[in-house]
């Protein structure tokens, strides 16, 4: 059975020469379908990491601002906001997504 190659607009098959492009270790499909499956594993535990953090950063935020306090919902390039637009309203996925990103960020950068 040939080998199909996903990288190219039509399928064809490759020859016993091309295949030396495939790194060693992913050899077998088996290998690939497992190294497939650890990534995906490990883009979802990242996101889930993500998801906690910028709940946990809305939740500071909407602390800072009931008590009165300078916090980021203040400071946000869409203009202040207030506690009530965490749990409802047109803001609520832009505070979200503020947060995802900065978690995102923070997680992924030096």
């Amino acid at each position: 059975m040939p080998i199909i190659s996903p990288f190219c607009f039509f399928a064809t098959p490759l020859t016993h020469s091309s295949t030396r492009l495939v790194p060693p270790f992913l050899s077998s499909q088996n290998q690939r379908t497992q190294a497939v499956s650890t990534m995906v594993q490990l883009l979802l535990a990242m996101s889930f990491a993500c998801h906690l953090m910028a709940c946990g950063w809305v939740s500071i935020g909407r602390a800072g601002v009931l008590s009165g306090e300078d916090s980021w919902f203040n400071n946000d390039i869409y203009g202040p906001f207030v506690a009530k637009d965490t749990t409802g309203g047109q803001w609520v996925s832009t505070i979200y997504l503020s947060a995802f990103y900065f978690a995102l960020t923070t997680m992924t950068s030096e």
